[in-house]
């Protein structure tokens, strides 16, 4: 999970506030169970440089704290001069070739901006009226955190808003405009050590003894992972000739935090996978999963788009499943 914060200020409007919540949401966030979280932070950013930077730091989140109003945004120039940027101007300097799945406009009266922009991004948020310091800066530590925690993006936001309505005694929410067939409840931005699997080979067939050859790689380790074991409790391999095929060790520092046997595996049926992982600190995890969820995962990770589309892995999954 990756998110780019960007505060463009006047150059007399940046104040301590700023950097109390940006160094709350750095303390946050680097707890060890959200070490798969990168922030990158960039307090006084030119609007002359937005686009530039979007498109160097690739966001997974885009997160603009500014002064807002109905017109726009408050953006400082390389003058430190203020500049306004409407619903239009953002469309322009934002749209690139990987665009961040969700937009975070931390600004007063910036939902009909939010509102404007709607489709452009997966998701965006926007807040309603005028929000007070407090109300902007504990609600967004919150959401980031439960995001990082493995809450989907519905649940996170929901905790938030819930406390910006306290905090301003009701004055005051947040809202959420997802893109068409963009199902919040269903976004995920950090999930940790995930199970996933895929076939050796595209031709979806079984060998003559009736298994399928894939391999097996857990995606989202701690950035420090060194070594990862992948093993099954299926007691029907629980014999000499097959344990050393059903129990895999990959060592050595993956670039991407995605580990991957270096043997393939064979199996004829659905059955439970497990894989436990030791960062250089000392540090562990365990995940389980069946074939059939690992197979699908992996699916939905590289391709984002409904199994449906994909009529040869549906049927090995039923396959899978009822052999």
């Amino acid at each position: 999970m990756k998110i780019l914060y960007v505060a463009s200020n006047p150059k007399e409007e940046l104040t301590l506030k700023l950097l109390q919540e940006i160094t709350l949401l750095q303390t946050q966030l680097s707890e060890d169970t959200t070490s798969g979280v990168k922030l990158s932070f960039l307090p006084k950013l030119p609007f002359e440089q937005l686009s530039r930077e979007v498109r160097r730091e690739r966001p997974d989140i885009l997160h603009i704290s500014a002064h807002g109003s109905t017109e726009g945004l408050m953006f400082s120039g390389l003058d430190e001069k203020g500049r306004t940027l409407g619903a239009k101007d953002l469309r322009r300097f934002l749209s690139s070739e990987h665009p961040p799945r969700l937009v975070v406009l931390s600004a007063c009266n910036s939902v009909s901006i939010a509102k404007s922009l709607k489709g452009v991004f997966q998701i965006i948020i926007g807040i309603e009226a005028e929000i007070s310091v407090r109300a902007s800066r504990e609600p967004i530590c919150t959401f980031y955190e439960n995001l990082a925690r493995g809450l989907s993006v519905k649940e996170a936001f929901e905790i938030s808003n819930t406390m910006i309505e306290k905090i301003d005694n009701g004055s005051v929410r947040a809202r959420l405009f997802p893109a068409k067939n963009i199902d919040p409840e269903k976004e995920f931005f950090y999930t940790g050590p995930r199970i996933v699997a895929k076939l050796a080979s595209d031709n979806y067939k079984p060998n003559k003894e009736g298994e399928y050859e894939f391999r097996l790689g857990v995606f989202d380790c701690p950035a420090n992972t060194h070594q990862v074991m992948f093993f099954t409790d299926d007691e029907e391999l629980f014999d000499e000739k097959m344990l050393s095929r059903f129990c895999s060790v990959t060592k050595g520092t993956a670039p991407d935090n995605r580990y991957w046997t270096d043997d393939t595996w064979l199996k004829e049926r659905d059955f439970r996978i497990f894989a436990a992982g030791v960062a250089a600190d000392g540090k562990h995890f365990m995940v389980a999963s069946l074939l059939t969820e690992a197979l699908l995962h992996f699916w939905d990770r590289q391709h984002r788009n409904p199994i449906t589309q994909n009529r040869r892995l549906q049927d090995l999954v039923t396959t899978l499943s009822l052999a």
